[in-house]
């Protein structure tokens, strides 16, 4: 059986998973690297979405269904990418401000 999920590492620390649901879904999760140390081999979910196959009018091609799902994947990544840093952004000052407010 082959492998339905398969990760594209971004080279910035994160990765898009494309799992195939089934012939007409593409799930995505964006996850971060695991750790190199092996000491925690699992990947952290940032966040996830899915692509659905165009079936208006024709049917269309699985090939151009993946390659679709990888461009919008890329787009919808770096749109989280972005959010998750600010996040993490907002998390340490509030940090600091609470720290310093003891």
């Amino acid at each position: 059986m082959k492998d339905r999920a398969k990760t594209l590492w971004t080279g910035n620390g994160f990765g898009i998973e494309f799992v195939a649901e089934d012939p007409w879904t593409i799930a995505l999760h964006l996850v971060l690297a695991k750790d190199p140390t092996m000491t925690d081999n699992r990947t952290k979910t940032i966040a996830a979405n899915s692509v659905t196959r165009k079936a208006e009018g024709k049917l269309e091609p699985m090939r151009d269904f993946a390659e679709r799902a990888r461009l919008e994947a890329l787009e919808w990544a770096e749109i989280e990418i972005a959010e998750y840093k600010q996040t993490e952004d907002l998390a340490t000052i509030m940090g600091d401000v609470l720290e310093a407010n003891e």
